[in-house]
This record gives structure tokens, C-alpha cells and sequence, in this order.
């Protein structure tokens, strides 16, 4: 939730920016030739690149966010293995109090599954590429059919 905000914005800011350099790369190649003829291929190569920076952006944020989701699931397991080595009945009030900080932890990991979400409207993760790249292709269809 902390910042869900400031990853929607990212990912608008994806979006935006592959449909925008897809829409000058279709006018480019237009019948009326107007870009093509002002800039030539040097325009083409920036808008790709620009579309290649833009999903390799989107790639990262998404394994940012699995590669953490991995790791509170291993810490999952990591307390169960740390709470099996702790006896349950022992007269230390140290070790009493670590298994049952180390029980409420594991309780909290296992009954809550994380995940990061843009302000509750979708989660990050892989789908989240396909399930923009597949938006971007359905604009792009239509682009070319009013072209």
C-alpha cells in the first residue's frame, strides 16, 4: 500500500510511452510520409529504443516485485526451520519468548500472502507485462484500422 500510488504511476507512464512511440512509428509509416521524410531512420531507431527502454523498465519492476514475494515466502520457511531447532518446553523465558515470537511470525507469513499491487487496480508481477503488452496490441490493431 505504501507505494501503490507511485507504482501506478510507473506503469501509466509505460503505458504511455510504448503507445506513443508505437503511434509515431505507424504514422512513420504512413502513406503521407510526412515524419519520413523530416527525420528519417534516426526516428525510427529512437522510438524502438525508446519502446525497448520502456518494457525493459515494465520487466524489472515486475521482478523487483517477485524476487521480493520470493523472499517473504522463504523467510516463511526459515522461521518454521528456526522454530523446530527451539524446545517447546523450556524453563528460559528468552527462548519461550522467541518461540512465540517466531510462532506469531510464522502464523502472519503463511495466512498472508504478499503481493504489490498500483493503488489496489492491479497486482505487479509477470502478468502484468503480458496483460499490457496485450492491451497495447488491441490499441495498435485499431490504430491501424482508422489509418
Amino acid at each position: 500500500k505504501l507505494y501503490g500510488w507511485t507504482l501506478l504511476c510507473l506503469n501509466i507512464n509505460i503505458i504511455c510511452s510504448l503507445l506513443h512511440s508505437f503511434d509515431f512509428l505507424i504514422e512513420y509509416a504512413s502513406a503521407s510520409g510526412i515524419l519520413r521524410e523530416r527525420s528519417g531512420l534516426r526516428f525510427v531507431f529512437l522510438m524502438l529504443s525508446w519502446s525497448i527502454f520502456s518494457l525493459i523498465v515494465g520487466a524489472l519492476l515486475a521482478n523487483l516485485a517477485h524476487s521480493t514475494i520470493l523472499e517473504i515466502q522463504n523467510t516463511s520457511h526459515l522461521s518454521y526451520k528456526l522454530l523446530q531447532q527451539i524446545p517447546c518446553k523450556t524453563t528460559s523465558a528468552i527462548l519461550q519468548e522467541m518461540r512465540e515470537d517466531l510462532v506469531l511470525l510464522s502464523e502472519q507469513m503463511s495466512l498472508r500472502t504478499p503481493h504489490f499491487s498500483a493503488a489496489g487496480f492491479f497486482n505487479i508481477d509477470y502478468t502484468m507485462l503480458f496483460n499490457v503488452l496485450s492491451s497495447i496490441t488491441s490499441y495498435l490493431v485499431v490504430l491501424i484500422q482508422f489509418n
